[in-house]
């Protein structure tokens, strides 16, 4: 009997990946700011050759090297983090937010491990809202089993006017790989779809046939409204397993 589990995130919460005795951990936790104020986002490490980074992640692109310990990327003035050996920690201060800065952000452990360098990463996410836009998943456990058909539920909540919807698929230590919107679909997910309902404000990924390849995958849906011009996401999670 084989048992996979499928994480569905809607909002990042956290996690992390360690090799060996390394790891990085950020708290888990929604980050929701306003445009102009200062966050901190945590990011403890174990390592006893700690060599730390930040990158910084936009929906559909490849992660973008903001520091490390000794250096500062020059688009990155207000972006800033000191190691604390002391308590093994090694946060990023952002200072007056802006829109832009609503993103994934990976603490990242550069690590030697059997012979080959490894990073090893732990995510967590800053939006910008300027009022209660929010979505939500019910959250539990889902049972199916293989050839199944499951919906993962996601409500969404805005006063915004303008509405779009995501569904994103994450395998482990890989970018995120865009699935469908509300518009359009890759053409690798055919057995995905979902359906925007303005009337429940429900936004349901369908996956038909299950895989054993839809195992061991972290996707999450992100909702991105326009509202008083700020950008604004959200997101939850929760668990789906399946059997054979």
């Amino acid at each position: 009997m084989f048992r996979w589990a499928l994480l569905y995130l809607c909002f990042i919460a956290h996690y992390y990946v360690c090799c060996g005795q390394d790891m990085v951990k950020q708290p888990s936790g929604e980050m929701t700011e306003s445009e102009g104020a200062q966050v901190i986002l945590m990011c403890n490490y174990t390592s006893t050759n700690p060599d730390l980074f930040w990158y910084k992640q936009l929906p559909n692109r490849s992660p973008t090297f903001i520091l490390n310990q000794y250096t500062t990327e020059p688009g990155f003035k207000r972006f800033s983090a000191t190691l604390d050996s002391t308590s093994s920690m090694f946060p990023l201060t952002i200072k007056n937010l802006h829109v832009s800065d609503s993103a994934v952000y990976y603490c990242a452990l550069r690590t030697l491990y059997k012979n080959l360098t490894h990073f090893i990463a732990s995510a967590s996410h800053i939006s910008m809202s300027s009022g209660q836009d929010r979505v939500e998943q019910s959250s539990g456990e889902i049972t199916a089993s293989e050839r199944d058909q499951v919906i993962v539920r996601c409500n969404y909540f805005t006063t915004g006017i303008n509405i779009y919807l995501f569904w994103y698929k994450q395998l482990p230590n890989k970018s995120p790989t865009f699935i469908l919107n509300q518009y359009t679909t890759e053409p690798d997910f055919k057995r995905f779809s979902a359906t925007l309902n303005s009337t429940s404000r429900t936004f349901p990924l369908r996956i038909k046939n299950l895989h054993v390849s839809d195992s061991d995958v972290l996707l999450y849906s992100e909702a991105h409204s326009d509202r008083n011009t700020l950008n604004s996401h959200t997101k939850t999670e929760e668990v789906l397993s399946y059997m054979m």
